[in-house]
């Protein structure tokens, strides 16, 4: 897969877009009155895996749908349904600075069941062809005076 060894075509979105669209999988959080829902999102074929507090797997076992634990169950399927597919690394737009405990858990939990929450940059190589400027000997600045002192 080119986007896992960093060469694939990776989407640089406008200047001007707030959220941006620099990623190859975005992590995504949304909480609603009917639970708590996560999901990764590839940048061309939309939603990837998604986990939700609603679903009876997650929902059997929880007390609340919208407490600290119920973030981090939903942190772990999470996390270990992105290693099922192979995925590694997604990118984190939800924000890591917000006053929520809640959200600051959910992040926790990701990153030590090994999801790492920073996407790698696009590799470009050199290029071989670039034309590199040297000095000639006829050129004024090289022997230090300009053409016009005659």
């Amino acid at each position: 897969n080119l986007e896992l060894m960093t060469i694939g075509y990776k989407p640089s979105g406008y200047f001007l877009e707030k959220p941006g669209r620099i990623f190859w999988h975005r992590l995504n959080l949304r909480e609603r009155s009917k639970g708590v829902t996560a999901w990764v999102e590839h940048f061309e074929n939309g939603p990837i895996i998604t986990v939700s507090t609603s679903d009876w797997v997650l929902r059997k076992h929880l007390y609340s749908h919208s407490d600290v634990s119920a973030y981090k169950a939903l942190a772990t399927v999470l996390a270990d349904r992105c290693q099922l597919i192979g995925l590694s690394r997604v990118q984190n737009f939800i924000g890591a600075d917000s006053k929520s405990e809640k959200v600051a858990t959910f992040l926790a939990t990701l990153q030590d069941c090994g999801l790492i929450l920073q996407e790698l940059d696009r590799y470009r190589p050199p290029m071989e062809n670039e034309f590199r400027f040297q000095p000639k000997y006829w050129n004024s600045q090289y022997f230090g005076w300009n053409r016009d002192s005659f």
